[in-house]
């Protein structure tokens, strides 16, 4: 299988995405599954994430989250139903070589670049599974998805390899005292891109 693109960076936490879309799919629910203040009704909801790069010098983990208590005073506890309604699952899918079948499975289905035949033959022989004709229209689908994600994660690191270069040619040209409108016509960057690329390493526009 080959290896996966390079991370591509992301302009938040994403276990603070998780826990906002949990929120709102716990809150989603009064007046759907449950009315008025009848809060008791609400459902425990789960969230799972797969994450197809590692964060950098990790390995591919599986990682659950819940709501705890901390007995700080006193000895009096909540019955776990009341507090122990959210939880999220984080599942980080690398490169490396791990024994968890699930990780391994998951890979395979979402990663690998083999074709529908393969695949099905890949499940059959790895993991005992013998897929009917409606698994068959899943696996084509799921196929066409990890072929999309890899251009998608290629794309978006030449993308990013491209401004990288950039930036460091626009950098150079700033502590040659190049004026801002030849770097404009030069790089392409707008004033207001190469001005926030100078305050952030302390350099002059002229």
């Amino acid at each position: 299988m080959p290896p996966l693109p390079r991370p591509c960076k992301i302009r938040y936490d994403l276990f603070s995405r998780a826990w906002f879309y949990l929120s709102r799919l716990v809150s989603s629910q009064k007046e759907r599954d449950f009315a008025g203040e009848d809060y008791d009704s609400i459902c425990k909801v789960y969230t799972i994430w797969l994450c197809f790069y590692l964060p950098e010098g990790e390995r591919s983990s599986i990682t659950s989250y819940r709501i705890q208590p901390e007995q700080l005073v006193g000895n009096h506890q909540e019955p776990k139903s009341s507090y122990d309604l959210m939880n999220i699952t984080i599942i980080y899918i690398g490169d490396d070589a791990e024994d968890d079948t699930l990780i391994k499975f998951l890979r395979l289905v979402f990663l690998s670049q083999w074709t529908e035949r393969e695949l099905a033959q890949k499940l059959q022989d790895e993991f005992g599974m013998q897929p009917n004709d409606d698994t068959r229209k899943e696996l084509d689908t799921m196929c066409n998805l990890s072929s999309g994600l890899v251009e998608r994660a290629e794309a978006r690191g030449k993308a990013e390899g491209k401004a990288e270069s950039e930036g460091n040619i626009i950098l150079n040209m700033l502590k040659g005292h190049e004026q801002l409108k030849k770097i404009i016509t030069f790089t392409g960057w707008t004033a207001d891109q190469i001005r926030a690329l100078a305050e952030k390493n302390g350099l002059a526009v002229e």
